[in-house]
């Protein structure tokens, strides 16, 4: 008895709806992207909790700044904590986390280096978004270099058509200036932020260490020429300007991103739900094919037999 190929013979719906090695490693590939994807949004939404309870929260001045640049120690000289620092200083890098303390007037923040392992970097970068203030310190003699540039342009992307007002530039180690060449620098440093991000902070000069001479030996004319109390003047003065700014800044900052937030939970929803839907049609196409089959099966087992009967019975003819 011989009988035509059928649909019986085809195993192709089979090896399609069973998938190969490669078939699972692309199925893990995108598994791996969604949980990443996840995770994402997941740590998006708890930033996005953290500035709700900042909202109302005093001004943020956030400091930047390579590594070795005079950052920790300027901030524990704005908040006079000379003698206990509240921010590390060393001769290693200190700073691998985002510190904060009160400072009365604002919140002072502390960063790790732009030119530090990546993962401290996004760490530092987080806390762009909680800035209200950019203190961005710089060691001459040295103009800005590619990091320190790269960094100013991402933060006029956050800060908008305030970032000028927003940004303070501070020089550190003005006393080792010994041939009035740090005013020559401030100068270029200027003007590279002017012609390249069409930027116009304040710049201010200071001394870390004139500063702390001066508190621990009750020198107030010392601490005066350090630049560090014009400094701390300057950055009260714009908290208080800011105050209602920064947190009409902040609402309007919360709402985009819980816009933006929306949108790409959204489209994880519309994508799940088009991969279901997929599914499913492939899952009814499976089924279709194999109740033909078994359809097409049943026809000829029924076919064959009534033949063989008919053989059989004419036997008896």
């Amino acid at each position: 008895m011989s009988m035509q190929k059928s649909r019986l013979d085809d195993t192709s719906g089979f090896k399609e709806f069973k998938g190969g090695s490669g078939a699972q490693n692309l199925k893990f590939e995108k598994s791996r992207a969604k949980d990443e994807a996840l995770h994402h949004l997941e740590r998006e939404y708890q930033e996005l909790r953290n500035l709700h309870a900042l909202a109302h929260d005093k001004p943020r001045v956030v400091a930047w700044g390579i590594v070795k640049a005079g950052k920790s120690s300027l901030l524990n000289m704005l908040a006079d904590s000379v003698q206990e620092e509240v921010f590390r200083t060393g001769v290693t890098h200190t700073t691998t986390e985002n510190l904060d303390m009160d400072a009365g007037s604002y919140i002072l923040m502390d960063t790790p280096g732009l030119d530090v392992d990546p993962e401290a970097q996004e760490r530092s970068f987080r806390g762009m978004k909680q800035a209200d203030i950019i203190l961005f310190v710089h060691a001459p003699p040295g103009e800005l270099d590619q990091d320190e540039m790269r960094f100013l342009s991402g933060m006029k992307d956050v800060l908008g058509e305030d970032a000028s007002q927003r940004l303070v530039l501070v020089l550190t180690q003005l006393d080792k200036d010994q041939n009035g060449s740090a005013e020559a620098v401030r100068e270029k440093i200027l003007s590279q932020v002017r012609d390249q991000l069409d930027l116009h902070p304040q710049c201010f000069q200071v001394s870390n260490s004139r500063y702390k001479k001066g508190f621990l030996e009750n020198k107030s004319v010392l601490a005066e020429k350090s630049g560090v109390l014009e400094l701390r003047n300057h950055l009260k003065n714009l908290s208080l300007k800011l105050e209602s700014e920064i947190k009409s800044f902040k609402s309007i900052k919360l709402n985009k991103m819980k816009i933006e937030i929306s949108e790409k939970i959204i489209k994880e929803i519309n994508e799940d739900r088009n991969v279901i839907n997929n599914s499913m049609i492939i899952f009814h196409d499976k089924i279709t094919h194999l109740s033909n089959i078994i359809s097409e099966f049943e026809s000829e087992y029924m076919r064959n037999n009534s033949d063989l009967m008919k053989k059989e019975f004419s036997v008896f003819m």
